[in-house]
């Protein structure tokens, strides 16, 4: 019942049928929304970033499960309004399997493996091994 509320959230933006600050996310646990941002297409519009961001400032969200998401999603879709929040993040988190999926998803272009090798560089001796 609880991922189903999430589904249809999900399917209705998608589909142009609700607007993202439509969405009730009020009561979501952080379960519920790393399944609305997991569950994606892999592929969305900059506007459609921007609308997500708007709606629920996913960006500066202090749930660091929740923020790995949404930058990872960022970086898969080089939304660049998220990359501040995404040097941040890799510098601050030490945890493998938060920062490594990022770093994995950086090294795919030449500006993002520029972006990886600094906050790496900055980061390195914090992270966990």
């Amino acid at each position: 019942m609880l991922f189903t509320v999430v589904d249809q959230a999900r399917n209705d933006w998608l589909g142009a049928k609700v607007s993202a600050k439509d969405i009730l996310v009020d009561k979501w646990a952080t379960h519920q929304w790393l399944y609305f941002l997991n569950n994606m297409p892999e592929k969305l519009t900059q506007a459609q970033l921007a609308e997500l961001d708007a709606a629920f400032a996913l960006t500066q969200s202090h749930n660091n499960e929740i923020a790995h998401s949404w930058l990872l999603m960022s970086v898969n879709n080089w939304y660049e309004p998220a990359f501040p929040r995404l040097h941040e993040y890799l510098v601050s988190i030490g945890r493998n399997k938060l920062v490594k999926p990022l770093y994995k998803a950086l090294s795919q272009t030449p500006e993002g493996k520029k972006m990886a090798q600094k906050a790496f560089a900055e980061a390195k001796d914090g992270y966990h091994r």
